[in-house]
């Protein structure tokens, strides 16, 4: 008899156990769901990325973007992005293009283009960067973003200015660069009058990005040592 009454006390708690399971999988599959809709909730095609690709041309090997949010930012963002694109579309040159990056993290949505020309002596890069609150689909201004990560412009510039300096040490020991002073020489070679000017903000999976253009020569044969990652500066 008091075997039985124990075998019934072990399966009651089984039940127990295996009540108390599915209502923590329920509970966070409610909670997966609703995290879920809310980054997503905003998309105008929730089956599609947060980018994709708008345009592009084979033969400059161009990829033109496109906000896949539905907010009047996105909207004003996508209009903004067709217009100043346009002309590199009937590039037939890779000398002359945009493409573009983008970043999912979080609530937080980043999408930098990255424009090159060529003039037959210097490469011109140039960058444009958006970051998208995706609770709301508003457009972040830079001090939000700075404010994200508790972080600021002297900041921005001492991290840029040691990069740069190591680029510098890199380049002279190479012999891509001679007789040729960092403060005196390097920095009007490469456009810099400040390290903030033309700073363009991004976030990169949890961490605050900068990207910043300067100049690369082609008759020091530099397209083949910088790559566009060189413009891309991690603070924090």
């Amino acid at each position: 008899m008091k075997i039985k009454n124990v075998k019934i006390e072990i399966n009651k708690k089984l039940v127990i156990v295996v009540i108390a399971l599915i209502i923590v999988a329920l509970v966070l599959g409610l909670v997966n769901a609703f995290v879920k809709n809310r980054y997503t909730a905003s998309k105008i095609d929730s089956k599609r990325e947060y980018v994709i690709i708008r345009y592009n041309n084979k033969q400059s090997s161009s990829f033109v973007p496109y906000i896949n949010l539905n907010s009047n930012d996105a909207k004003d963002v996508n209009n903004e992005i067709k217009s100043i694109t346009s002309s590199y579309l009937s590039s037939d040159t890779k000398d002359t293009n945009v493409t573009y990056r983008f970043n999912a993290y979080k609530n937080t949505l980043s999408v930098v283009l990255m424009f090159k020309d060529y003039d037959g002596e210097t490469y011109n890069y140039s960058f444009k960067t958006y970051v998208f609150n995706l609770e709301n689909g508003k457009l972040l201004t830079d001090d939000e973003i700075l404010k994200m990560f508790n972080s600021n412009y002297n900041e921005i510039s001492i991290k840029i200015e040691n990069e740069m300096k190591i680029k510098y040490a890199d380049e002279v020991e190479r012999g891509i660069i001679t007789n040729c002073d960092y403060n005196t020489c390097y920095l009007d070679l490469r456009g810099i009058k400040s390290y903030i000017e033309g700073a363009n903000l991004y976030t990169e999976n949890g961490k605050l990005v900068v990207y910043k253009a300067y100049n690369v020569y082609s008759k020091y044969k530099e397209e083949e040592y910088f790559t566009r990652n060189d413009f891309k500066f991690i603070i924090k």
